[in-house]
């Protein structure tokens, strides 16, 4: 029987550096025949300038070109690829036995040829994506369109007509300038956990990426001006069964102890509205469904706290109800009894996610793109643990503010139809 993590004392874990720049961290963790990989670069839209708008989102997609699929999926390996506003990353999850075949398809995302044919293919496919206009959207899944009015104010804030005009002028020869510019051993990070030899995999990690050589990297700080305080409203018509309500608070990045303190109260706050909330905040939302929320973790400089609900009736009156809830969240501190429920769900979150290869090189990697050390990954449990009631209630003061909300009624395509029809009667 597998034991899980939390039974067990904290895994084996060491950090080097290669010759050409590269960190890594590998962690050894032997209960199951596999290797979790994740490789991330420190690049993405904050470092674009108005004449690179949409290379970030090209690179993520042609480089998976470089992959030999065929073969992945032959020995059952998994992998995806990511970005955010400054990283890109690519994970793998292998039979340990292909460990060498999994760091070699990963260095390739260092050395990658970028054919015309390839690079003018994923720039067509962006330019019809950014052209298309939503019409999916869930609690969980948002619309380009709200993206952008969350982002509105923010340093390298992108209007959709903008972002298509500019994939139009862009030249394959300034995609391939970016790439190497960006994708460089000495601005990229290796996490590798698993089952490994710490002292074994460190060689063949240099087999694998010490051949790809160090490069000097722009300089161009993350000077990222969060979004502009103030409220923004905007309704949509798209493939929703009910009406969706959407509220998105702009929150702290992670950078600074206070905002990854923040952050961890924001997770407590949203697990208890998601739950048995206390009986003084029971008399709100008799016209809607359950809250779910959404508490992004990732960014240095600025991150979101997103409330989404179904609603009945009038959308404005939806929305003050729930504004009123989180008055009254603001208004008196819960108490230790009220957030544990909350507490120990997130707790239950973590460590389920940590006992996954895959959940703890995307923790690992999580806390390093934040600007946090990565030996916090063995706190974590502790750290939510130590949330209280006052973090709760000064976060929720400085945070929940309408003067930081972005709100978005989702309406269902149905009731656009509908009084389409009527009008032309």
């Amino acid at each position: 029987m597998i034991k899980p993590m939390t039974e067990l004392p904290a895994p084996p874990t060491r950090e080097f550096t290669l010759d050409n720049g590269l960190k890594v961290i590998v962690r050894e963790d032997r209960r199951k025949s596999e290797v979790g990989l994740m490789l991330s670069y420190f690049t993405g839209p904050d470092l674009e300038c108005p004449e690179d708008f949409g290379i970030s989102r090209i690179l993520l997609d042609a480089l998976l070109y470089e992959y030999d699929t065929d073969f992945l999926e032959e020995i059952g390996a998994t992998y995806y690829s990511a970005g955010g506003d400054n990283f890109h990353l690519n994970q793998l999850l292998t039979p340990s036995n292909h460990l060498e075949f999994a760091l070699n398809t990963l260095s390739t995302t260092m050395s990658a040829k970028l054919s015309d044919e390839m690079l003018r293919h994923t720039l067509d496919i962006n330019i019809l994506d950014s052209k298309e206009k939503s019409s999916f959207v869930s609690a969980v899944s948002y619309s380009p369109e709200f993206e952008a009015l969350i982002d509105m104010g923010s340093l390298y804030y992108r209007a959709p007509e903008a972002l298509t005009a500019n994939l139009e002028r862009l030249s394959l020869e300034q995609i391939r300038h970016w790439y190497q510019s960006w994708y460089a051993p000495n601005n990229a990070v290796l996490v590798v956990v698993g089952d490994i030899q710490l002292n074994e995999v460190k060689l063949l990690i240099e087999n694998c990426f010490g051949a790809n050589i160090r490069r000097d990297i722009p300089f161009r700080p993350f000077v990222h001006a969060p979004p502009a305080p103030g409220y923004r409203q905007m309704t949509q018509h798209l493939d929703s069964k009910y009406p969706l309500m959407l509220i998105a608070f702009n929150t702290p990045g992670l950078i600074t102890t206070a905002g990854a303190e923040s952050h961890r109260a924001l997770q407590v706050l949203g697990s208890l509205l998601e739950g048995t909330i206390p009986t003084r905040l029971a008399t709100f939302g008799k016209n809607r469904s359950k809250l779910t929320s959404t508490t992004s973790g990732y960014s240095r400089f600025s991150n979101r706290f997103i409330i989404a609900f179904y609603f009945e009736g009038d959308p404005s009156e939806a929305e003050a109800d729930l504004l009123k809830l989180l008055e009254e969240v603001k208004r008196e501190p819960f108490s230790a009894e009220e957030i544990e429920p909350a507490i120990t769900k997130q707790c239950t979150e973590i460590q389920q996610r940590l006992d996954t290869l895959e959940g703890q090189s995307g923790q690992i990697t999580a806390l390093i793109l934040s600007g946090q050390p990565w030996q916090l990954i063995d706190l974590k449990v502790a750290q939510l643990q130590s949330v209280t009631p006052d973090d709760v209630h000064r976060t929720a003061n400085a945070c929940l503010t309408r003067e930081c909300a972005s709100v978005a009624y989702v309406l269902p395509l149905a009731e656009k139809e509908t009084e389409a029809t009527k009008a032309s009667e």
